[in-house]
């Protein structure tokens, strides 16, 4: 047996370990079940790779299948991430038009594969061509909407250590990671006629198999919960990425009573320290001080020029500092005087600290005793 069919064959395995690992999840969202489609297909994949490198004459079918299956990936992924950004996401029969290339693809290789004629050359490369281009327009538009919908939670919520989505941004890296070594590769291989072993897949199949171990690997240590878009529905529609004055413009706050507004925010900050909450978000707070959500988003984005992530870290960053230079701070740690603060992680501590001083920590307490 090849020893790249002992990868084949340890990659298929744990693919579909992990699609059943999906399937026994109670209480499965639609993002699990998109995931789970995706990594079925990516199964298929493997057992076409598996059946070529075995030289199997019964599978070939599955290569025609497999090839076209390619342009399912993006689509897939990008509706992965809307279940969880988007607010009451629904896999509409208008998300069927992106399965359109797949099923153009797979009808015209599996034609010329039923009349035992081999697919000329050219088309094949342009399939080539459009499968990575079509990864890479999903890839991007994954980055930008992650983006935003981080840009976003900055809005309602003071920590987002655990649902900024961290195992997409994972996810997505290593496709594009696998995605690079795959064009390098088969441009090498169909436009420079260098000799790479499996029409130049050889490198990118193993690229794909390593991805999934590692995968595999940051997926089962995650222990955190994605955060549902319909936490923060009734903002949603109003936090887009604008100006404030624009934002803001019929929300019916009339500028006097948002400076009054203001002063009872700052004072209330002052006198109940709200911010030593770790778990302290926009709609928390509104309802301690009696004022809409709305209203007090504006009054913080509007007259502080803040996000609500930044306005409640500054007041911890400066509860930090008051802390250092009190008597205690010798018995507690750095990472102690910033959980009595409010922060709820050591690198949310750490970057808002350096973000609002200009110093590290341990930096700025050492300058502090100097």
């Amino acid at each position: 047996m090849p020893a790249i069919a002992y990868l084949h064959i340890a990659s298929l395995s744990f693919t579909v370990f992990f699609v059943f690992l999906l399937l026994s999840k109670k209480g499965k969202s639609l993002g699990d079940y998109l995931l789970m489609l995706f990594f079925s297909f990516l199964a298929i994949n493997y057992g076409t790779m598996l059946v070529i490198s075995l030289d199997h004459p019964g599978f070939t079918w599955m290569i025609e299948i497999s090839d076209a299956s390619v342009f399912l990936y993006g689509p897939l992924l990008w509706c992965y991430v809307l279940s969880f950004t988007e607010i009451d996401f629904r896999f509409s029969p208008t998300y069927w038009g992106h399965a359109f290339p797949f099923l153009l693809a797979l009808v015209v290789l599996e034609v010329f594969y039923l009349s035992g004629i081999e697919v000329p050359d050219p088309l094949r490369r342009s399939f080539l061509v459009l499968k990575m281009a079509s990864m890479l327009f999903y890839l991007l538009l994954i980055f930008a909407k992650l983006r935003k919908y981080r840009a976003q939670l900055k809005a309602f919520f003071s920590t987002t250590d655990k649902i900024q989505l961290d195992w997409m941004y994972f996810l997505c890296w290593s496709i594009l990671i696998v995605w690079s070594i795959s064009v390098i590769s088969l441009s090498l291989f169909f436009f420079f006629q260098i000799d790479i072993p499996l029409h130049g897949g050889l490198y990118s199949n193993i690229a794909v198999s390593l991805c999934v171990f590692f995968m595999g690997w940051y997926g089962f240590r995650q222990s955190q919960v994605f955060s549902p878009a319909h936490m923060y529905k009734p903002l949603l529609q109003e936090q887009e990425l604008e100006a404030p004055e624009i934002k803001y413009r019929n929300s019916g706050l009339q500028e006097a009573d948002a400076q009054l507004h203001l002063q009872k925010l700052l004072s209330f900050m002052d006198d109940k320290r709200p911010h030593l909450d770790q778990d302290l978000s926009l709609f928390k707070l509104s309802e301690e001080m009696e004022l809409s959500p709305n209203h007090l988003s504006q009054i913080i984005n509007s007259l502080r020029q803040q996000n609500f992530f930044d306005f409640i870290n500054q007041y911890r960053v400066e509860e930090v500092k008051k802390l250092m230079s009190s008597p205690q701070a010798d018995q507690m740690t750095l990472l102690g005087l910033g959980m009595e603060a409010g922060f709820k992680s050591k690198a949310s501590f750490n970057r808002a600290f350096k973000k609002f001083t200009g110093l590290t920590p341990s930096v700025y307490k050492e300058q502090l005793k100097n």
